[in-house]
């Protein structure tokens, strides 16, 4: 009872194949033959009497069924005893370096561990740094592989053993023959186990027929230059590389190359988040190999898929690349983008526009407009495309626009059109709120608009306009009559509004800044007449007291600091002149040098 409990426990592994680096053995449990297998006392030799050589790319399951085959092993426990000894479902898979993977080695008759490794997962593990226990391999390969056995008739029938690459559900097909990888048996349609009895290659365990006689559908021709792509990728991963000997500086290599590749498509870290599914971080770990937990075989081929580039570049080092270098890449592969984008546009006879280069591209506005700024390339495709962007890239002058817009209404009154701001925007080659925005500035564009009571976005814009802006100059003509100092709160307190409201509208805000300009002139031209004023009667006043007219003591008596009275030009020469500055100034050579010296005085 024992030994069959034993046995039990053996029959019930799981798929190791799935997570180990070395044991590729299926969950198959032959329970009907257990009961064969402990009564079963035929002596087993220490290394088996025939050991055929393993084949390029074969799975380590294929090998064993050959290898059981060959030497009459008819139970799966019975040959899971053989090749790992002392191994028990509960303690974990084996590792290259386990006393288990030693006794492998013996019994199957001089193959070496090196040899076993090729068999197995273990050097694509490696190369993404996950070999060192099965809870590792198992996350990193969930997911990619399959339960039960892929197969290619053509090849099992031409070559009968099972490769280790149809295990990845990753390749779509054979690249040898440019058919599917089947997964049943064409007779039973049952799917096919890893590993079973009678460990027979090319002969389903379940029916007993022969696997070669199936009928796969084929590739097309994109598809099988696919699988041939794949397949080359999954020999690299599976094979030994001398990328391999320095494993933390391989996972560096990789991060910089994800990066590299990012950077030289123009993809930002968002974007490539958004493309493959996942979250930001997931990026900037795969980028910085921060993280082991994220670095899975399908995050690596999703990511090499979505660039265009084959898994196996990601494990060679790039050239050494300058910030430079990369600017350059991501700025061409922004044009070729943009290309793109217009071309499709133009075959869906849709306009060409900055708003829907953005859409298409799926990138902002702001991002697309700093683009056509900062890249004549980009530039020159969509002003080619989108001639409104080329001919209003610079504001037109006042007697251009006049001209469009008389022109665009003469023809909309010829053709008996209505007459309204989008048909002559239209017609003038703009958007509407770009000939609006343009249109405020000009007073005789709105003029014309508002004679034909054109209406804008916002209501009456255009008479709310020339009504304010008639109002403001009949009250700054009247207030200019009278010769007293006209200000812009003077004007609005005259119309009844205030500056703030007034200014809403382009015109009047330029006249009332020239008002404003104006009254600070005035402003400024009386306070300099009071200004010396006042320091003419201090410089009497110091004379008469004996004093000497210096220039401090006249601004103590005037009273103002001598900065400010420095800001009055009138005042400021009569000070420089009377306190004897002006002959420090003039060196009391020349005429005018000795005429300052006699004011001096």
């Amino acid at each position: 009872m024992a030994n069959m409990a034993n046995m039990a426990n053996m029959a019930n592994m799981a798929d190791v194949a799935d997570v180990a680096d070395v044991a590729d053995v299926a969950d198959v449990a032959d329970v009907a033959n257990m009961a064969d297998v402990a009564n079963d006392t035929r002596y087993h030799f220490d290394v088996a009497p025939l050991h055929p050589s393993p084949m390029p790319g074969e799975a380590l399951t294929s090998y064993l069924a050959r290898l059981a085959h060959a030497n009459g092993v008819a139970s799966l426990v019975r040959l899971h005893g053989l090749a790992f000894p002392g191994y028990s479902a509960q303690n974990g898979s084996y590792m290259p370096h386990a006393d288990s993977h030693s006794r492998l080695s013996a019994w199957v008759g001089g193959v070496l561990p090196t040899s076993v490794r090729r068999l197995t997962f273990y050097h694509l593990l490696r190369k993404i740094g996950r070999e060192s226990d099965r809870m590792h391999a198992r996350h990193t390969l969930a997911g990619a592989i399959a339960d039960t056995l892929r197969y290619c008739p053509e090849c099992v029938r031409e070559r009968p053993y099972y490769r280790l690459i149809w295990r990845f559900v990753w390749l779509p097909g054979c690249p040898v023959h440019a058919c599917r990888l089947l997964d049943t048996c064409g007779h039973c349609s049952s799917p096919v186990p890893l590993l079973a009895p009678p460990f027979v290659v090319g002969r389903c365990p379940t029916c007993g027929g022969d696997l070669t006689s199936s009928r796969p559908e084929g590739l097309s021709p994109d598809e099988g230059k696919n699988a041939k792509s794949r397949a080359a990728d999954l020999v690299f991963l599976l094979s030994p590389q001398p990328c391999e000997e320095n494993v933390a500086h391989l996972s560096d290599v990789v991060a910089r190359n994800l990066q590299g590749l990012r950077w030289a498509r123009g993809l930002t870290r968002r974007e490539m988040a958004l493309r493959l599914g996942v979250e930001v971080h997931v990026i900037i770990n795969l980028e910085q190999a921060a993280t082991a937990n994220v670095r899975t075989f399908r995050r690596y081929t999703a990511y090499a898929d979505l660039l265009g580039v084959n898994v196996r570049d990601l494990f060679v080092p790039l050239p050494v690349r300058t910030e430079s270098d990369d600017r350059r890449a991501r700025d061409a592969q922004r044009v070729r983008d943009v290309r793109a984008a217009i071309g499709g546009l133009r075959a869906r006879g849709e306009r060409v526009t900055r708003h829907a280069i953005a859409r298409v591209l799926g990138l902002s506005l702001s991002s697309i407009q700093e683009d056509i700024r900062r890249l004549p390339a980009v530039r020159s495709l969509v002003e080619e495309h989108s001639p409104a962007a080329a001919r209003w890239r610079k504001p037109p002058s006042e007697g251009e626009l006049l001209a469009l817009v008389q022109s665009a209404i003469v023809d909309l009154e010829a053709r008996g059109e209505r007459i309204t701001l989008t048909a002559i925007a239209a017609l003038v080659g703009m958007h509407r709120n770009t000939l609006v925005r343009y249109a405020r500035e000009y007073a005789r564009v709105v003029d014309l608009l508002s004679t034909y009571n054109v209406r804008s976005p916002e209501p009456s814009y255009y008479h709310q306009e020339g009504e304010a802006l008639r109002r403001v100059r009949a009250a700054h003509a009247s207030a200019a009559a009278s010769g007293a100092p006209v200000a812009p709160a003077d004007i609005a307190l005259a119309v009844g509004a205030t500056v703030r409201s007034l200014r809403r509208y382009p015109h009047v805000r330029r006249l009332l800044d020239d008002i404003g300009a104006a009254y600070g002139a005035q402003a400024r031209d009386r306070r300099d007449d009071e200004l010396l004023a006042i320091a003419a009667e201090a410089v009497a006043a110091l004379v008469a007291s004996g004093d000497p007219a210096k220039t401090m003591a006249i601004c103590r008596l005037v009273g103002t600091p001598y900065d400010t009275l420095m800001q009055y030009p009138r005042t400021r020469a009569f000070i420089r002149a009377r306190s004897g500055r002006g002959r420090a100034r003039t060196g009391g050579g020349g005429d005018g040098g000795g005429e300052g010296c006699g004011d001096g005085e």
